[in-house]
């Protein structure tokens, strides 16, 4: 087992960091935010995960916090980058953090003769490792790549909520490296964090950089395209987006994954990534490509769902509103948009309340500023009985089940909004007038 060392304890870093331990590895985990350093050295998780508390509990003994970038890396013989690459007006990804962050480890590393590998995490645009990252390590370290100093790029790919399984459990690992050897000592540290055996995909730095970007910009797609044939459905007699996505998605050539129509995708990753691939296309082109449409065919997603609610009630109604994370499992609403919605029924003058069990009544520092006018409520019980109207925008079973239930036992009547199409049953209940995305009307002899 080897020590190690992590950069950047956020919402990968510290799941990283705690697979790396949990796997066997001494882990030695550096944040610039003081109070993340402080919360992960007196073992609580720094950020909301499903099983990282667990994770960091159980393995204290070998993941340590340091509070200098000196002695991380003096401390081990890889060091994994882990920090933030914000997204610029063009759509491609600033790499300051990281740049920062290879300036102090190449500086710690200029007073050692020690080899070291640099495993860049962060997603980055094409070019950016060979042209910015790569040079300006060496540069720092006062050594060429591929010596004694070696790098790689291997950004995963995971969700929010399920992190730790993803991380475990990887569909494909993907690696740039700087020469073979250093993609061999990546694969020698990762693959005890396994329990599957993934396909590893081994490539240039610029090839590895379009991958990561280009399988984001995909699933997107999928799902954009299964929004639109959920509006295709809503227009056909007895049309069901269920029966025409399975069918679609037996085709070997195309799959299921994804292919279902809702909500639209949301979150730290997909519509960033989406936006990325357009401006590859045109610095590399001149031409755009797919992936505007996608992200115009998105961005219709909530004004639609808020159409269909504001067709059935009136202004001063309570509308229900559960789910506001971008996927269930997690309390990250980055480009939520079941906010969007929420917020635009307000403007229309309901009276929106949001529900999720992860967020409770105080979103707190989690809620982008923009949204920072809506109302929560934690009691899910109070929220339903006091709704004319509800609109489950997160799929989630146990969510449903427990909606379902409250919806039977309430006395009003209701209108329920069934995104996700998991509340069938609500449909059978005489007080409930119940809509099913993607499902169109009922046509006797169709």
């Amino acid at each position: 087992m080897a020590a190690v060392s992590v950069f950047g304890l956020g919402k990968l870093g510290s799941p990283l960091a705690a697979v790396l331990a949990a796997s066997g590895h001494t882990v030695f985990g550096y944040d610039a935010s003081a109070s993340v350093r402080s919360k992960l050295r007196s073992g609580e998780a720094p950020v909301h995960e499903p099983g990282l508390q667990e994770l960091i509990s159980g393995n204290l003994e070998r993941l340590f916090v340091v509070d200098t970038v000196g002695d991380a890396v003096s401390s081990s013989a890889v060091s994994f980058i882990v920090v933030p690459t914000p997204s610029g007006e063009d759509g491609g990804f600033i790499c300051d953090y990281v740049l920062d962050a290879c300036g102090a480890i190449g500086s710690a590393l200029a007073f050692t003769d020690r080899p070291h590998l640099v495993v860049i995490c962060s997603t980055v645009m094409p070019e950016a490792m060979g042209r910015q990252i790569a040079p300006a390590l060496s540069k720092a370290a006062g050594v060429e790549i591929g010596g004694r100093l070696k790098v790689c790029y291997n950004p995963e790919f995971i969700a929010l909520g399920s992190v730790i399984h993803d991380m475990r459990n990887p569909d494909m690992v993907l690696i740039g490296e700087s020469d073979r050897d250093a993609g061999s000592m990546l694969v020698d540290v990762l693959s005890p964090c396994w329990e599957n055996s993934p396909q590893i995909h081994r490539m240039s730095f610029a090839n590895a950089e379009l991958t990561k970007v280009a399988v984001n910009a995909f699933v997107t797609m999928k799902i954009s395209f299964a929004n639109v044939l959920g509006e295709l459905c809503e227009g056909l007699p007895n049309g069901n987006v269920e029966a025409v996505s399975n069918a679609i998605g037996a085709d070997s050539r195309i799959g299921k994954k994804y292919l279902k129509s809702g909500l639209g995708y949301g979150g730290p990753c997909f519509p960033r990534d989406n936006r990325a691939f357009e401006r590859i296309s045109k610095t590399i082109t001149g031409k755009p490509t797919l992936a505007s449409r996608v992200d115009e065919i998105n961005e219709r997603q909530p004004e639609r769902y808020t159409q269909a609610v504001l067709k059935q009630t009136k202004k001063g109604d309570t509308v229900a509103v559960l789910g506001a994370s971008y996927k269930p499992g997690t309390r990250v609403m980055e480009a939520s948009q079941a906010l969007s919605v929420a917020k635009s029924l307000q403007e229309y003058g309901r009276n929106a309340i949001l529900f999720d069990e992860q967020i409770g009544d105080c979103p707190g520092g989690d809620l982008p500023a923009e949204y920072g006018e809506l109302r929560f409520d934690g009691d899910l019980a109070a929220v339903v009985e006091k709704a004319d109207a509800i609109l489950l925008t997160l799929a989630d079973s146990d969510l449903a089940a427990q909606c379902e239930r409250l919806v039977s036992r309430k006395k009003a009547s209701v209108l329920v909004f069934d995104i996700w199409r998991i509340m069938p049953n609500l449909a059978e209940m005489n007080h409930v007038t119940y809509h099913g995305s993607g499902l169109g009307p009922v046509s006797v002899g169709e």
